[in-house]
């Protein structure tokens, strides 16, 4: 599909060449044409050969990152599942995350906060509604945060509560999501979220993650996975937004909602 692509807009390119010849051919006169028509070759016919040199170039460079990426997977992705805990109703994000999902765009290759944390946690439907809402599998009835953005400790808090019509089908329900300002928390379990990019990694548009599970009484871990992100398609091309999490993660299809609630399981199942 790439080699297509190449090979119609080097065609349509050389077409375009050709009809723009053919009005200067038109339009000059005698000694005159055959300058004009030089002239237009040599602005012309840089281009295809830049366009076929640049993007198998990229390519080049995806594939030997994404080896890197790989190997990093290899050596350093893990989950460490100390206990899983039944029926928990809230849940504290211990680090206000943005929830906005033009974090991610491409100028943010290396000032975006933990991408690979992100992806499941911002963009549009995300956020609290990650944990809230039905639509997204099993959900908490509360989910709380830190009030400042960034901060990682309180009070105050923001406290998220879902309002679910718990009887009616669930085509049929509606979900309010309620805010209100705390001082004291009532989640028992939260988890937190670190950025392991390196320089080099941003630079291959390779970002790594952990996220930690913790038993907030107790003070005790209960779950990490440790893991890394991708950008990057392997021929080389770049989305808007690299970051949004359409790349290719390890462990596979990571997702910091379901990983939170694959160890603190929602008692609304």
């Amino acid at each position: 599909m790439f080699i297509l692509a190449e090979i119609a807009v080097t065609v349509v390119w050389c077409l375009i060449w050709l009809g723009v010849l053919g009005i200067v051919a038109r339009f000059s006169e005698g000694t005159k044409r055959r300058r004009a028509l030089l002239i237009t070759s040599l602005l012309f016919a840089p281009l295809p050969a830049w366009w076929w040199g640049r993007y198998p170039y990229y390519s080049y460079l995806a594939e030997r990152d994404y080896v890197i990426f790989q190997d990093l997977c290899k050596k350093f992705a893990v989950d460490k599942i100390v206990r899983r805990v039944h029926e928990v109703d809230a849940v504290f994000q211990m680090r206000a995350r943005d929830p906005s999902g033009e974090v991610t765009h491409r100028e943010n290759q290396y000032t975006m906060d933990d991408p690979f944390g992100a992806i499941g946690d911002v963009g549009s439907g995300h956020g609290p509604g990650a944990y809230l809402d039905w639509r997204f599998g099993n959900y908490y009835d509360v989910f709380e945060r830190p009030k400042t953005l960034g901060a990682t400790n309180g009070p105050p808090y923001l406290r998220f509560i879902a309002n679910v019509d718990k009887a009616a089908p669930i085509g049929h329900r509606r979900l309010e999501i309620r805010r209100e300002e705390e001082g004291v928390l009532q989640s028992k379990y939260g988890y937190s979220w670190e950025d392991i990019s390196t320089q080099e990694m941003r630079d291959r548009w390779i970002a790594g993650g952990r996220i930690r599970i913790l038993d907030l009484k107790a003070g005790e871990l209960i779950a990490e996975r440790t893991g890394f992100y991708f950008a990057r398609r392997l021929n080389g091309a770049l989305t808007k937004h690299p970051w949004g999490g359409a790349g290719e993660s390890c462990p596979q299809k990571h997702s910091t909602s379901e990983f939170v609630k694959s160890v603190l399981i929602p008692k609304n199942l």
